[in-house]
């Protein structure tokens, strides 16, 4: 029965986040925070300490996995906060598979972008810039951010589909 309660609001989560992030570009503190809460709640009363402490090792593999990367700017706190509450959910494996999957899903996207927004020749140029500037041992002269190249999309429904497809094959 807690299994149940626990893949209820696992998709309540992952809905709720997918059309915020698409809409307005963000995963509120209101809908993570809540969940990890409620998660480390109901895995500590479904088995005591040992619940708790799994949640709590899956709410911190999410979030490290995601550290790197929101360092570096190329994802969001929300995000970052999402696979977190994912974790704090199912645990430190489910998350890891979250994120594996979710990063297959977020390339297939990427790829589908640059594709419909015709920057391929772009993404090829500045590919072989980066590749040609490595191999000689010294840095691109001006970084894609400042070339006004930057495309981004929301993460976050990356990882909602993601977590969305760990559900659908933990159950199958």
């Amino acid at each position: 029965m807690i299994d149940i309660f626990i893949n209820i609001l696992l998709v309540a989560l992952l809905s709720i986040s997918f059309y915020t992030d698409v809409k307005y570009n963000i995963i509120p503190n209101k809908i993570t925070l809540p969940v990890v809460v409620i998660a480390l709640l109901i895995n500590g009363y479904s088995t005591g300490f040992q619940g708790f402490l799994f949640g709590l090792k899956g709410l911190a593999a999410g979030m490290l996995l995601l550290f790197i990367p929101y360092c570096l700017g190329g994802i969001g706190a929300g995000d970052v906060k999402l696979l977190g509450a994912v974790g704090a959910l199912k645990g430190p494996l489910f998350a890891v598979k979250t994120l594996l999957l979710g990063g297959l899903i977020g390339g297939i996207i990427a790829a589908y972008l640059i594709y419909r927004r015709g920057m391929i020749k772009s993404l090829a140029k500045n590919l072989m810039f980066i590749g040609c500037a490595i191999a000689s041992g010294s840095k691109p002269g001006v970084s894609l951010e400042q070339s006004g190249h930057v495309q981004t999309f929301p993460y976050g429904t990356a990882i909602a589909l993601g977590g969305i497809m760990s559900l659908l094959l933990n159950l199958y």
